[in-house]
């Protein structure tokens, strides 16, 4: 899903900069008080990880509404939903050893919403400007993960580990960038992000099995401050 909608805004952004390009010789847009936008945007350090139970970056793409306060003064809400369902099923079979042959199977899913607010302050220019900001910000994370093995022994084996993991973040976002105007509506834009944040994580882990023997649970919390890079994100803004 994070795929297809970073493509969509991609081609959206290659068709917009084409259907631009007749207009090169009109007026580009400027920035002026009381203007707004509608901004699309795609990280392209974006990635997902579950091993050990530790949630990483899953940013994906981004929509965020911009108003501008004064010529070059603007108040910009971002929001970020990103989501991920997926399902795995494997077996292994011992042509020589059918008591070791073992059937496997992994439900894993995962959900961010991330929310930010910032001041945005830009430069004057004349076909491209620059542009900083800084504000709060605050997300969530969530996943959870089942993996079942069944043994086909004599009696059969079965076993099933669950993980879930939730991450908590707040702190402040600066970004500093580069706009640039299409036409009279359309503007591109690339920008740097980072953050210095408070991060609360917590995982939960349970495992059982056929005889119960080694069923156990297992919590862990980890808080800690963090300052990190955001990466790179580029976008597609439309003024009205």
């Amino acid at each position: 899903m994070k795929n297809i909608i970073s493509l969509s805004i991609i081609l959206l952004i290659l068709t917009a900069a084409a259907t631009a390009a007749p207009w090169s010789k009109q007026e580009k847009y400027q920035p002026e008080k009381g203007d707004q936008a509608l901004q699309f945007q795609i990280n392209a350090g974006a990635r997902s990880s579950f091993s050990s139970g530790y949630l990483s970056e899953y940013s994906g793409s981004m929509l965020s509404y911009k108003k501008m306060i004064s010529d070059h003064k603007a108040l910009q809400i971002g929001l970020g939903l990103t989501g991920l369902l997926y399902s795995v099923e494997e077996s292994q079979d011992f042509y020589h050893m059918d008591s070791l042959n073992v059937d496997g199977s992994e439900d894993d899913s995962y959900l961010s919403l991330d929310l930010s607010i910032m001041l945005v302050n830009s430069l004057s220019g004349n076909r491209a400007w620059f542009y900083y900001g800084y504000g709060p910000s605050i997300s969530y994370s969530q996943s959870y993960d089942e993996y079942e093995t069944d043994l086909n022994s004599e009696p059969p084996e079965f076993s099933m580990q669950e993980r879930s993991t939730s991450l908590f973040e707040a702190g402040l976002t600066a970004v500093a960038g580069v706009e640039w105007g299409l036409n009279s509506f359309l503007t591109l834009h690339a920008e740097y992000r980072s953050s210095f944040s408070y991060r609360l994580q917590t995982s939960d882990q349970n495992y059982s099995s056929e005889d119960h023997e080694g069923d156990h649970e297992r919590t862990t919390r980890v808080n800690h401050f963090r300052f990190s890079s955001d990466g790179v994100r580029f976008g597609l803004s439309v003024y009205f």
